[in-house]
């Protein structure tokens, strides 16, 4: 209606408000020539509205964030920084709800809670979506056909570390002794990620001769080391950077494709030659079939969130890193990750109760 007042429509005589001679319009006074410039420039705008309003209107509401551990754990703790700060991006609340699994694995009814909506969201690691359900006696469904990846948020970077005064300087020597003599290697638990690791180093770089001994916490571990009651000990860097710092122990190698900003002296293991040993990490995914624009809406906030020099701060403060890492090629890494862990977990035989 206002183009066919302004250029001439029903009812003005066919001249209207404003009227064209040439490439130019006359007639129009300064108010009349705003309102055509603000039509013409908004026009596109308009047009885009209908694609914007799918994106924005599933966060019209509180958020609900699904955390299958208890508070306090690494999960938790990268969630409710997490949650904090979208909620503060989003301008409204994003609750945190934990439901911890005993096995610590994904359960059904978290993901049976999730929504399509973009409003009822599930953050987990690693080890509880991609290696615990293949654990475990009783058969459990895979939650990776249920779900999509939103957001990899934080990586917690992981470290093989020995006494200071150990025969073995680097990794290659380590590997070394473990392929010809016995040698023995702690983690926190049996089936624990350390547990894994240790294996993934039995399986691509020979230490054929590494042993595993599960001990109940990384605490026991810990001393378990320092009283030289194993030889190794594969953990979490944050667990073992003070002993580090004080040169108690010597970290050999640590996880993922670069190395830790928390310990950037230490060199990665696949620097050192033995590929495929990444970082654990916490993510953010929602229910499959969720639309797209809601996925990669989230997956904008998620990034942002990350990035901010606040939560990049309390998040260094945890011995934990942000990530950043783009949509697309987290879902390719977690695909692969996935297939070497079902793969390790099931050709070793290992079954927990």
């Amino acid at each position: 209606q206002l183009r066919r007042d302004l250029q001439g429509g029903r009812g003005s005589g066919g001249r209207g408000l404003c009227h064209r001679r040439g490439t130019a319009w006359t007639g129009c006074s300064s108010l009349k020539r705003i309102l055509l410039a603000l039509m013409v420039w908004t026009a596109p705008l308009l047009a885009f509205a209908g694609d914007c309003v799918v994106e924005l209107t599933c966060f019209g509401g509180p958020v609900t964030v699904v955390v299958p551990f208890p508070p306090g754990t690494t999960s938790d703790i990268v969630a409710r920084l997490w949650a904090a700060q979208l909620a503060s991006q989003l301008g409204q609340p994003v609750l945190v709800a934990n439901e911890p699994d005993a096995r610590g694995m994904v359960a059904t009814p978290a993901v049976g809670k999730l929504t399509r909506d973009g409003k009822t969201i599930l953050v987990t690691n690693s080890h509880g979506l991609l290696i615990a359900p293949h654990l475990y006696r009783a058969p459990v469904d895979s939650p990776m056909t249920d779900i999509v990846p939103v957001a990899q948020l934080a990586l917690a970077a992981q470290v093989l570390v020995v006494l200071s005064d150990a025969p073995y300087k680097n990794l290659q020597e380590f590997v070394g002794h473990a392929s010809i003599r016995s040698c023995t290697y702690g983690s926190s638990a049996a089936g624990s990620l350390g547990h894994w690791l240790g294996q993934r180093l039995v399986t691509t770089a020979g230490a054929a001769h590494l042993e595993h001994v599960a001990f109940r916490g990384v605490g026991a571990a810990l001393g378990a080391l320092r009283a030289g009651k194993v030889d190794s000990l594969f953990t979490d860097l944050g667990s073992v950077l003070a002993d580090l710092k004080r040169r108690k122990l010597r970290a050999l190698a640590v996880s993922g494709d670069r190395r830790s900003a928390l310990a950037p002296d230490i060199p990665t293991f696949a620097e050192q030659g033995v590929p495929g040993i990444q970082s654990a990490w916490v993510a953010a995914f929602l229910r499959a079939g969720t639309d797209p624009a809601i996925v990669n809406r989230l997956n904008a906030e998620s990034r942002s969130a990350m990035a901010s020099p606040e939560v990049q701060s309390r998040l260094r403060q945890a011995s934990l890193e942000g990530s950043t890492l783009d949509l697309a090629t987290f879902a390719r890494a977690m695909a692969t990750e996935s297939a070497a862990w079902t793969t390790l977990v099931k050709k070793s035989g290992t079954k927990l109760e």
